[in-house]
């Protein structure tokens, strides 16, 4: 059986959360509880950070080169798949994105 710290278990349930205000359309609230993760060291954060300056709904502009800077963090800080190819994305079309 795994042991999950209490820390360990407070960052799930923080990031349950904000995923869950994120499905929810409350992107204002799932960007706050984001931001305050990747604050206190969770650095898979970051691509939702940048997911949710992206899309720019739900209470938060769509802001692209915000989005980027999240995302180029991402990739920085744990080399996340995911950063490098929204990166790449958005480079590549953001000609049709304005």
């Amino acid at each position: 059986m795994v042991q999950i710290n209490a820390e360990e278990e407070s960052f799930q349930r923080r990031w349950d959360l904000a995923m869950q205000s994120f499905q929810n359309g409350d992107y204002a609230g799932a960007l706050f509880q984001l931001k305050a993760l990747e604050k206190d060291g969770v650095q898979e954060a970051c691509v939702e950070i940048g997911n949710i300056y992206e899309l720019g709904s739900g209470g938060v502009k769509k802001d692209l080169e915000s989005a980027k800077l999240w995302y180029k963090k991402a990739i920085q800080s744990v080399g996340d798949p995911a950063g490098y190819l929204s990166y790449a994305r958005i480079n590549f079309f953001q000609k049709n994105y304005d």
